[in-house]
């Protein structure tokens, strides 16, 4: 059966991807012929291009300046479609450009990198089909339809406004347009939806370096053409699921640039979404690509910063816009936020299936790794933080798992090692599983700096509710290329939150290497633990299966378990292994279990009807403290809960402890509980009933509140039998029992007046009425003020006190603390021992009586105290003992 669960968890495992339904139009639509043709033919046309803009009455826009200004102005440049070089991983970047009216007009305003370039737009429907250049291009619109091309030609002689000639400073960085556009290409949408825009520019290069680009571009859709595009508003109708920037053409500090872009992210859930903001501050990068995807490169570097001669890649997946999403977008609408994950079932447990302790410095192969479990209701992201450099903390100095999560059954699995790989020492470690959705990255290659000296660099943002943006945990690993890991994540409102590095120069960790930052919202957190052994053998319990005695790991948790340690146990008996729970109805099956001797003795339990205690046998040999635990089903619901459990400290060398419930009620006497101790060498908690355990031991019992009913009569006076029987009240006292012999309790209840120098003997009944046998029984009786014990009172070898079981032979015994039999003198003055429970001092001695204890330890030789099934049954059931004393002169 073990092995099919491990079966089971092994299969379980999975990784996946978010569901990107919901973003079927960010990957570019399939290439037409004519576009193929496109990028050739312009290569070889070597004409001269101007391009279009400058002023009049108000729309929206995004381009060139929604990326903002660096030094020497609008200094972001975008590369055209077909770009390509060692810095940017793909061609074919098209720019999406949402709709929202039949009508509404699409203005490209354009400067080349040069006021010679040849430039063409190419647009495309939302059906994939070309636009209708011939009827859907505005009369006075620069530029001509190619039709070799199938593209809209920027070329020659296209008119330019006083403006233009300003803000087209081309490489010497343009600046910000004065007042709106008035000389944009005017594309005339026929329907509603999301347009594809191509933007080409070939005389830089043939489709290569550094200068085919754009130094001002500006989209801006307007409900007619005679509105002219404002490029300061902002509408959030524009995005791409790739933009390449020559920032500046260098890498030093003019090249740097500020800029705010908005990522689109599925929520995990339906019709939910996340909507990331990624601010970057003096980010300097020169020639970059801007992608968005769900886990940062692709396999094996994903989540991870990375060499640049890795070979590592990344994947375009989300939609990058230039300002916030249009809120009131009816063609891709803003969608709220998921609700968080529901994490349940967590648990850690090894690749046996047995507990949540591993072994990997112990027998190779065996329990060397284990899996944290959980299931989920949701597809997400999991971030497992274990506490390896055990300073019980959650911090960039642990070892982190990062990884992707499916609704349903997930397991993720550890090898024992901390953060520089080496098997970590014998231990407990505890760790913290976060589950959270949308996850984001932004991976930038060949990025020198951001921030830069004293600067903070780029963070990222939730900026998908009511407040403008708000701080979320920014996470990243650039331990790969000899950078700082923050696996763990910062607020992106925080220094520590803010990826940092560079200092606009060559040579720093961004150099042609990858750096990643990526985060994910709405995070669920719940805390395990993880146990590191150096043993594979374990102690389990026999309590019935209710209480997780035998719980399979796979479906219910951990069952209460320890690893075996000759150091730390219950009892002087060290436990002996298991391979799992031997639940039993009596709380036995580890007693039973065929090993010799029996571990389970580690305790008496001793109670009444408002407390409880139990005195426990310890060893502890460790050098340190050890932390004891106990849990009694008081309420006898078939599990064990915090409210049922005591905690204690078991010092080093201790061999006793005492564990002590109190403030009980509704206890009924005679009535059989399950219990349950566990001793281990880290804290404890009331909570930890069930569970694997580091070094120590689990011992389940089964207990009963004691009915021993106790009647006590004056006997005999100056030797002088008194043979009376009497009833000491109502029908409900102790004395009324059915299960009494008839006419058992002999004597009476006043005696009279005595004189100083009598005798007077005390006799006290007992009968057990519980429903079970009793154990551990203790009578403490106080001698009387004014009154001393009379030694040598009886007759026989030992003869200060007389004790009988049933109808078997009187027994003399010794009221001398010996090995002989279990009665004991305390004098006055001296302190009783805990177990006695009795109030007040102990003014004039004790004698203390052990009806049961274990084999050959003293008369009576008596292990279990019976409880009775009848009247006098069976015959050791009831019994008494007696002793004299003398009035004081």
């Amino acid at each position: 059966m073990k092995s099919l669960f491990k079966q089971t968890l092994q299969n379980s495992k999975s990784i996946v991807g978010l569901d990107h339904n919901r973003y079927n139009l960010v990957h570019d639509r399939p290439q037409t012929n004519s576009r193929g043709r496109l990028a050739s033919t312009l290569s070889s046309l070597g004409l001269g291009a101007i391009i279009l803009l400058a002023s009049a009455i108000p729309a929206w826009g995004e381009g060139s300046q929604q990326l903002g200004r660096g030094d020497q102005g609008l200094n972001v440049f975008l590369f055209e479609y077909n770009a390509a070089n060692g810095f940017i991983q793909g061609t074919n970047r098209g720019i999406q450009v949402n709709v929202e009216n039949p009508g509404d007009v699409i203005n490209v305003s354009l400067c080349g990198w040069s006021l010679t370039d040849t430039t063409a737009i190419r647009v495309f429907r939302p059906s994939g089909a070309p636009l209708d250049y011939n009827n859907q291009v505005a009369a006075g619109s620069p530029g001509f339809f190619d039709s070799a091309v199938t593209a809209w030609r920027l070329a020659g002689s296209n008119a330019q406004t006083a403006s233009q000639a300003t803000l087209c400073n081309n490489q010497d960085n343009p600046d910000s347009a004065v007042g709106n556009l008035t000389t944009p290409v005017r594309f005339i949408a026929s329907e509603a939806g999301t347009y594809e825009i191509n933007l080409f520019n070939t005389s830089q290069g043939n489709g290569g370096g550094s200068n085919n680009v754009f130094t001002y571009f500006d989209i801006t859709v307007t409900s007619s053409a005679s509105v002219n595009p404002d490029p300061n508003a902002d509408n959030g109708q524009i995005w791409a699921t790739s933009w390449a920037f020559n920032a500046g053409n260098t890498f030093f500090a003019p090249g740097g640039y500020d800029a705010d872009l908005y990522i689109r992210t599925p929520g995990g859930r339906p019709n939910t979404e996340f909507i990331w903001q990624l601010d970057l501050n003096n980010f300097a990068p020169q020639r970059h690509e801007i992608v968005a995807n769900s886990i940062g490169l692709n396999p094996p570097n994903s989540r991870t910063s990375a060499l640049g001669s890795s070979g590592a890649s990344f994947a375009r997946e989300f939609p990058i816009y230039l300002a916030p999403p249009n809120s009131s977008s009816a063609v891709l609408p803003v969608l709220p936020e998921p609700a968080s994950p529901n994490l349940t079932n967590l648990r850690f447990f090894d690749n046996n299936s047995q507990d949540n302790s591993i072994s990997p410095n112990s027998t190779t192969n065996v329990q060397d790794s284990g899996f944290f479990q959980f299931d989920l209701d949701v597809a997400g992201t999991y971030r497992i933080i274990i506490d390896t450099n055990d300073n019980r903390s959650f911090d960039n100095g642990d070892r982190v798992l990062f990884g992707s999560a499916t609704a349903g059954a997930n397991a993720v699995e550890w090898d024992g090692r901390g953060i520089n790989a080496a098997v970590l020492p014998s231990g407990t470690y505890p760790a913290q599983v976060s589950i959270g959705l949308g996850e984001y990255h932004f991976v930038a290659f060949d990025a020198e700096t951001s921030g830069g000296g004293t600067n903070n660099g780029l963070a990222i943002w939730d900026a998908n509710g009511s407040n403008p943006r708000t701080p979320v945990l920014n996470h990243w690993d650039d331990s790969p290329i000899a950078g700082t890991r923050n696996l763990v994540g910062a607020l992106s409102n925080t220094p520590a939150g803010r990826h940092t590095w560079g200092n606009f120069s060559s040579g720093g960790i961004g150099n042609t290497n990858f750096i990643d930052t990526w985060v994910f919202g709405n995070i669920q957190d719940q805390e395990t633990q993880t146990i590191i052994a150096d043993t594979d053998d374990n102690d389990f319990g026999d309590a019935p299966d209710t209480y997780g005695t035998d719980t399979d790991i796979t479906v219910g948790g951990i069952p209460a378990s320890h690893l075996i340690s000759a150091n730390l146990h219950l009892g002087t008996v060290a436990p002996d292994l298991e391979a799992d729970g031997q639940p039993t109805s009596n709380a036995d099956g580890d007693d039973n279990n065929g090993t010799a001797p029996d571990d389970e003795e580690g305790v008496n339990f001793i109670g009444n009807s408002t407390s409880y205690s139990a005195t426990v046998r310890v060893t502890n040999t460790t050098g340190e403290d050890a932390y004891l635990a106990g849990w009694i089903d008081f309420n006898q619901d078939g599990t064990f809960q915090a409210s049922e459990g005591v905690v204690a400290t078991v010092a080093d060398n201790d061999t006793t402890a005492t564990l002590t419930w109190t403030n009980l009620s509704g206890l009924a006497a005679g009535d059989t509980y399950y219990a349950r101790l566990r001793i281990n060498d880290a804290p404890l908690t009331t909570s930890d009933f069930n569970g694997g355990g580091s070094n120590g031991e689990v011992e389940d019992y089964q207990v009963s509140d004691p009915n021993v009913l106790l009647v006590k009569r004056i006997t005999a006076i100056n030797n002088t039998q008194l043979t009376d029987v009497e009833d000491g009240g109502t029908s409900t006292d102790a004395d009324n029992h059915p299960f009494w012999p008839a006419n058992y309790l002999v004597g009476q209840i006043d005696a009279g007046t005595v004189q100083p120098g009598d005798d007077v003997e005390y006799t006290v009944y007992f009968l057990n009425t519980g429903s079970s046998a009793a154990e551990g029984v203790r009578f403490c009786d106080r001698i009387q003020p004014e009154e001393a014990l009379k030694l040598a009172a009886y007759g026989g070898p030992d003869p200060d006190v007389q004790v009988r079981l049933g109808t078997s032979a009187t027994l003399d015994l010794s009221a001398a603390n010996d090995a002989a039999d279990r009665t004991q003198f305390v004098a006055g003055g001296t302190t009783l021992p805990a177990t006695c429970n009795l109030q007040g001092a102990n003014a004039n001695g004790t004698l203390i009586f052990d009806i049961t204890g274990a084999a050959n330890t003293g008369l009576p030789n008596l292990t279990l105290f019976p409880g009775s099934t009848g009247q006098g049954q069976p015959n050791n059931a009831y019994g008494f003992f007696r002793y004299t004393t003398t009035i004081n002169q």
